[in-house]
């Protein structure tokens, strides 16, 4: 079983990440199915739920690959007397923790995976595995400057944003966020035959 941490007595396992994202992407995928005779406010209510998911999404993919491509062992993270996680081997290996920021013994900031900030650690993915082909992840670019934008800008507190005149609402209309999900299925195929 491959652990990634240990919190009231459950153990949570990176791989559930996989599988919580492609429940998303189910769910985002049927949702945009239904899209139908929508009228601009009920679209642009979707549209941000919609966005909104889809960075969980892309979180549930990355976190996943992190994991599975730079080689997680089957551990969990103790705790230490202070109540914080301590470094392990892979965050010192590969400057990545879940939960703790800091730096390496060589200086290396650590990335944490907590944050829901996968664009700040995608690198690391990027740098040992090959996503030829898929935008972001490669230098392939997105058919649309506006879809990159939303992905590259996408936080959790997306979901207190609701100001009309946001860039980023404005942007997340139906066809971007369809263009968002289909890119999120490229991923998942991708992870499923390329990466395990």
């Amino acid at each position: 079983m491959f652990k990634t941490m240990s919190t009231n007595n459950s153990t949570y396992l990176y791989p559930n990440y996989l599988k919580a994202a492609k429940k998303k992407l189910d769910a985002c995928d049927l949702l945009i199915s239904k899209c139908v005779d929508l009228t601009e406010k009920e679209e642009k209510c979707i549209c941000h739920e919609l966005y909104y998911l889809s960075g969980y999404i892309i979180e549930g993919f990355c976190v996943y690959s992190v994991y599975k491509i730079l080689g997680w062992k089957d551990k969990e993270i103790p705790i230490n007397s202070k109540g914080g996680y301590e470094y392990d081997e892979f965050a010192e290996r590969n400057a990545i923790s879940f939960f703790k920021s800091g730096h390496t013994s060589n200086g290396t900031e650590i990335q944490v995976i907590e944050g829901h900030v996968y664009n700040k650690y995608v690198d690391s993915i990027r740098k040992t595995h090959k996503f030829d082909g898929l935008p972001y992840f490669s230098s392939a670019p997105f058919s649309k400057i506006e879809v990159d934008s939303l992905i590259r800008n996408w936080n959790p507190n997306i979901r207190y944003d609701y100001n009309e005149n946001s860039i980023i609402i404005k942007h997340a209309n139906l066809s971007n966020i369809k263009s968002i999900i289909d890119w999120c299925k490229k991923i998942y195929s991708h992870i499923t035959t390329n990466i395990g």
